[in-house]
């Protein structure tokens, strides 16, 4: 997909529309953006909440047309911590895509096989 905002170093905000514990160290984030962002299978974004911190998380499903994203976090150190405090109505903070997206136009008709580690891709 095209980038469609000029610079993927400012922060944009999202609100926290359901989390739903997946396992005692993994929750489900359903999160509404202010405004779309593009982005391809296999980018990340940079995930921040204002007073803890940022980190690097991976897209957990495709955008749907309300502007309504997923991100599947495990806590795993101070900043995922706080996010794990987070409710309905809260807000956090997006910057990118980043990262290079999976070659899906070479894998078409083709078996694929993808090898990854973390909670990027949940299980």
């Amino acid at each position: 997909m095209k980038q469609t905002k000029e610079n993927i170093y400012t922060p944009e905000r999202g609100t926290v529309l359901s989390v739903k514990e997946e396992t005692p160290l993994v929750r489900l984030f359903q999160v509404r953006l202010n405004r779309p962002l593009s982005y391809s299978p296999g980018q990340f974004f940079m995930v921040s909440l204002w007073g803890a911190g940022e980190v690097p998380i991976s897209v957990t499903s495709l955008q749907d047309e309300r502007g309504i994203i997923e991100f599947c976090i495990r806590k795993a150190g101070s900043v995922t911590s706080r996010l794990f405090e987070l409710k309905s109505g809260d807000t956090l903070w997006f910057r990118g895509p980043y990262g290079r997206s999976f070659p899906l136009e070479i894998a078409e008709q083709r078996d694929v096989i993808i090898v990854a580690g973390g909670i990027g891709i949940a299980p």
